[in-house]
């Protein structure tokens, strides 16, 4: 038995002329499909409900605290006892 050759590159190569050829005669089965998804997709388009969209712009802005937690804290006053 003889181990099978795997065929050369260049027999199994395409050229880009060969694809140019099978478009060439598939160029009525190709424009059929294009025009095809074309008016299916407009169809699809036009038969859709309407939605709107809108945009909100938020300014934000530094909350300023009447109280500073930072600051020193005055122990409230020592109440004094007299004998």
């Amino acid at each position: 038995m003889e181990p099978v050759k795997p065929a050369s590159p260049a027999e199994s190569k395409l050229h880009f002329l060969d694809y140019w050829r099978i478009i060439r005669i598939r160029k009525t089965v190709i424009l059929a499909v294009f025009l095809l998804v074309v008016l299916t997709a407009a169809a699809v388009t036009f038969l859709l409900p309407k939605t709107y969209m809108s945009t909100v712009r938020i300014s934000v802005e530094k909350d300023i605290s009447d109280v500073n937690p930072l600051a020193l804290r005055r122990s409230p006053p020592s109440m004094t006892l007299f004998h």
